[in-house]
């Protein structure tokens, strides 16, 4: 049977229509790849701006933002402003540099962008435009954040949203200024002769001007340098810089290593990014550094101690535990169970209602609190009110008209996340109260009269600044251990504790916060509210309800 087949002419015609289109197609697609593969060299440049961009366009982040601001005088917090502006600045130009290094090497994969002679052109214009272009929206970005914060505000002339307004400005002006600079001057910078270099014609690092390889060791140093200043002095240089210039911070100095990490991914083609991911999965099974502390001079890397993974099943290994040194709760001679304890803590009240001759059949107050979560506001809400409470029941005391205070009538605070810390504040000052009444503080963290109240001391505490030393910590030491096989820097979680430390310190005059849990009903236990700080295992969900009274002596049932 005859084979049927399309005139010639036919043909050519559907090879001339057809093959154009392709061939247009093919052109499409392989400017697609173009761009994609310098977008692919400079990722973690990109990826620190919109990381630090959305993480100040979030409620959390814009409360960083006006808590900078919201200072009075307006100059008191200059040097966590002019930090921020500063690292915000630093971080632009580095990633704005180290762009036009990361184009400046042919990489062995490039070659295959190259399938027509106009890819090599398109590929240089292309690079030449995100690298002008970079620094300055990164500028830009961080400036959007500054915006929408001084927008929060019912009118722009209100002094923070001038501030925030200053601030967006002075961003807005840097990227005006980079991008006059690096597009229509096309000046070099830190004269580095890089604009004498084509893009795509180094092949090794080594071949880079000795300026820009300095530059590169200046940015690893700097990393270096905040692993190890926010691994010891959190507390000192966190409030000094504030978060929001320990995030810009944190993005100038990971611009470099990021670009180093791409470059060897690169050169030696592995994919060095999904090996550092697998590492610190597997790492993550040796590496705990989240340990709660059993003293104050624990390290959250070390093992705890067995008495505080089991309570002691018989006698036995009760004298056994007792003989090296740990003490379960539940055996010792100072805590009573429950209903004893509200026994012993009502008749105590009760004596003291005896004694100030009130009325015979006056009802005895008893109160039970419970406190909700919700971060820093949960916890300054409930010191406020509970403190509140205590100096005007002390008002009363001093007149006659109640026998005991608030505090003494409180039998438990039982607290959540936020709620936890705000009961905690409280127990503490009625802890120390004897030490606040001595106290004439006139520090200037602080800023307390002569003779503090509750409420002026709970607030004065809260105020001072606990998320930046965390913030250093989880952004430094914290996250470069993830990738280590040992645990030996301290966590995020003890940088906390320590603001809290420090902070009591500075505002009270004592180390409470630093002490025991027990020790707050170490003497006078009854006028303390017992606290029940409640929480959750993350490994198991189960709950985990911290107090100062015995274990049960039936382990509680877990949840399906």
């Amino acid at each position: 049977m005859p084979t049927l087949k399309p005139p010639p002419a036919f043909r050519s015609f559907l090879d001339k229509v057809i093959g154009s289109k392709l061939d247009r197609l093919a052109r499409k697609w392989n400017q697609i790849r173009t761009i994609y593969h310098c977008f692919n060299l400079i990722r973690f440049n990109l990826l620190l701006g919109i990381i630090c961009s959305l993480a100040l366009y979030t409620e959390q982040g814009q409360d960083i933002l006006r808590a900078m601001v919201e200072v009075e005088p307006w100059y008191d917090n200059s040097l966590p402003k002019l930090l921020f502006l500063f690292f915000t600045a630093s971080f632009g130009w580095t990633a704005w540099y180290f762009a036009r290094v990361m184009f400046l090497f042919r990489f062995p994969g490039e070659s295959e962008v190259d399938f027509y002679p106009e890819s090599h052109r398109s590929l240089q214009r292309v690079k030449t435009h995100i690298a002008r272009f970079l620094g300055p929206v990164l500028f830009a970005l961080i400036s959007g954040t500054l915006l929408k914060a001084a927008s929060s505000y019912e009118s722009w002339w209100h002094g923070g949203a001038v501030q925030l307004l200053g601030m967006a400005g002075i961003l807005f002006g840097g990227a005006l200024l980079t991008l006059y600079v690096a597009y229509w001057k096309n000046r070099p910078v830190f004269n580095d002769s890089l604009g004498a270099i084509p893009y795509s014609s180094l092949t090794s690092i080594w071949d880079l001007p000795p300026v820009s390889r300095r530059w590169f060791g200046i940015a690893v140093t700097a990393n270096l340098l905040a692993l190890v200043v926010f691994s010891f002095e959190s507390g000192v240089i966190g409030p000094w810089i504030g978060t929001a210039g320990i995030l810009m911070l944190w993005a100038t100095s990971m611009v470099a290593i990021g670009g180093a990490f791409v470059y060897v991914g690169n050169t030696y083609r592995i994919p060095i990014i999904g090996i550092l991911l697998i590492m610190a999965v597997v790492f993550a099974w040796f590496n705990d550094n989240h340990r709660v502390r059993q003293v104050a001079t624990m390290r959250p890397y070390q093992e705890q101690h067995a008495g505080w993974k089991q309570i002691p099943s018989s006698v036995f290994q009760s004298i056994i535990h007792m003989a090296r040194g740990i003490m379960p709760r539940g055996l010792s001679s100072t805590n009573d169970p429950l209903e004893s304890y509200f026994v012993s803590w009502f008749q105590e009240l009760q004596n003291r209602w005896l004694k100030s001759h009130m009325e015979p059949h006056t009802p005895i107050p008893v109160i039970l609190i419970s406190a909700e979560g919700g971060g820093i506001r949960a916890a300054f809400w409930t010191a406020a009110v509970l403190t509140e409470l205590e100096d005007r029941s002390r008002t009363m005391v001093e007149n006659g008209e109640l026998p005991a205070t608030f505090a003494r009538h409180v039998f438990s605070i039982s607290g959540v996340s936020g709620g936890s810390l705000g009961a905690a504040v409280f127990a503490a000052l009625v802890k120390d109260r004897d030490q606040l009444l001595k106290a004439r503080l006139s520090d200037r963290n602080c800023q307390l009269p002569s003779h503090p109240s509750f409420r002026q001391t709970a607030r004065m505490f809260l105020k001072q600044d606990f998320l930046s030393p965390t913030v250093g910590v989880l952004l430094f030491p914290d996250m470069f251990q993830r990738f280590l096989p040992w645990a030996i820097l301290d966590d995020r979680a003890l940088a906390l504790k320590r603001a809290w430390e420090e902070a009591w310190m500075t505002c009270v005059g004592s180390e409470r916060f630093a002490r025991p849990f027990d020790d707050l009903w170490e003497d006078h236990r009854y006028d303390v509210p017992l606290l029940f700080l409640n929480s959750t295992v993350v490994e198991t969900g189960q709950r985990i309800i911290m107090h100062p009274l015995p274990f049960a002596a039936q382990p509680a049932p877990v949840s399906p």
